[in-house]
């Protein structure tokens, strides 16, 4: 690193940057529960780049297209020189490790170790937060007081936010602790709370506090600005006001003040709903079945069954990039090897894909509209195939994106290809 400061180990939520890529994103791991350094995660070692498990996509490439449709990361980190710390019987990694996208021979670099940050901090408390409710919140049309008054729930989300070791009880509403990855789910927190709020403007969103402190009629010194144990009894008075309004059929005016939310909320989401999906999936949510199998494409069909959970190569986690996105219509999902695949815009699932023998062969997510001419339909992700014919087989299985009719097609152009090029391996 530049002026001899001496490179420090990578921890929990270490900021990384592809060079070629529009967006920074930080290291994960699944066992955020382990302590280390300052209490987060540590240490990160060369083995530490699995994607879609520590490392997200980097937004769009300078190639073209999006980072997540041409990624090839190298299977482990570089370290200059010798590196004689070790985690386990691996090295470990720092500031000064490299990590090689084999697409185009490019580097990810390390921004900060993480270990001077609160952001490690905040993405454990996200992940310990009520993932369902999470997703519920980031819909700007939903009510949170019809047609149930689920407020109390949402009261409960942010006392456990704002009284966190992280924020210690008091977190401003108005400054810097808004703009960081728990921000936004305060602010929706806020937002579907006090109906009409103007969450995305700081001046507006001051008033409108002090306006719903004058509204309880209750005589406090409640600072506007902080969210505190006074602002928050007055926060759970007014919640009372709104439910009760809404029940006396005030339902009208609170919808439209509602839609307030929209663009903020659509804003938001995509700065950390990476990190909230993930950690959904790391705590229970996952894919349909698959079953091994030795059925080629052509004769398989998708059934409209729900999935059962586990299955024989384990889970597939689901995750957006967007909001608003029902729950079954995600952005894209990872493997258990961390093969990141795409899903077509608006494309739901996952549905079960059936042979004429009624084996399932895998699972699709189908009805969307993506790539560049709308026509990408349906992905299907299937099982390992043994080589057969012109086939040289998949033994980890393939993915196949086609249009309506179920052709193969680009997910990129949505053009059809011949069916020797539409069929991707999956990695091991």
């Amino acid at each position: 690193m530049g002026g001899g400061k001496e490179p420090e180990a990578l921890v929990f939520g270490a900021e990384l940057r592809c060079l070629w890529g529009s967006a920074h994103n930080n290291l994960l791991t699944k066992d955020y529960a382990s302590k280390g350094i300052n209490g987060l995660p540590a240490k990160f070692v060369v083995t530490d780049c699995i994607p879609g498990i520590n490392i997200m996509p980097f937004g769009d490439c300078d190639a073209g297209d999006q980072c997540v449709y041409k990624w090839k990361l190298a299977s482990e980190w570089t370290n200059p020189g010798v590196q004689n710390e070790t985690f386990g019987d691996k090295a470990i990694i720092t500031t000064a490790s490299q990590l090689v996208c084999d697409a185009y021979g490019m580097f990810i670099l390390p921004v900060n170790s993480g270990q001077n940050s609160d952001i490690g901090k905040q993405l454990i408390l996200l992940a310990e937060l009520d993932s369902e409710l999470l997703e519920f919140l980031m819909n700007p049309f939903n009510s949170i007081y019809t047609p149930n008054d689920i407020s109390q729930e949402v009261l409960d989300m942010l006392d456990q936010i704002v009284n966190s070791d992280l924020y210690g009880g008091s977190i401003s509403l108005i400054g810097q602790g808004t703009k960081d990855i728990m921000g936004p789910i305060i602010l929706a927190c806020i937002g579907h709370l006090v109906p009409g709020a103007h969450v995305s403007d700081p001046g507006l969103l001051l008033a409108d506090m002090e306006n719903m402190i004058s509204r309880t009629k209750i005589i406090t010194d409640a600072d506007p600005r902080n969210l505190d144990s006074e602002l928050f009894a007055i926060l759970k008075a007014d919640s009372v006001l709104c439910a009760r309004e809404v029940a006396n059929g005030g339902w009208d005016k609170f919808q439209q003040e509602h839609k307030k939310l929209g663009a903020f909320l659509a804003d938001l989401v995509t700065t950390a709903a990476y990190v909230t999906i993930m950690y959904a999936g790391m705590q229970g949510q996952q894919g349909g079945n698959y079953q091994n199998n030795t059925n080629e494409d052509s004769s398989n069909t998708t059934q409209n069954r729900q999935p059962q959970g586990q299955t024989q190569q384990g889970q597939v986690q689901q995750g957006q990039t967007s909001g608003g996105n029902p729950v079954n219509s995600p952005d894209f999902v990872v493997t258990p090897n961390g093969d990141v695949i795409p899903v077509p815009k608006g494309a739901t699932g996952p549905v079960d894909v059936v042979n004429p023998a009624g084996n399932v062969t895998g699972q699709a997510y189908t009805g969307g509209s993506g790539g560049a001419n709308g026509q990408v339909s349906n992905v299907r992700i299937m099982d390992p195939t043994p080589p057969r014919g012109n086939s040289p087989g998949y033994p980890n299985g393939y993915v196949k994106y086609e249009n309506s009719m179920g052709q193969g097609v680009d997910p990129n152009t949505g053009r059809t290809l011949p069916n020797s090029q539409s069929h991707f391996p999956l990695g091991p």
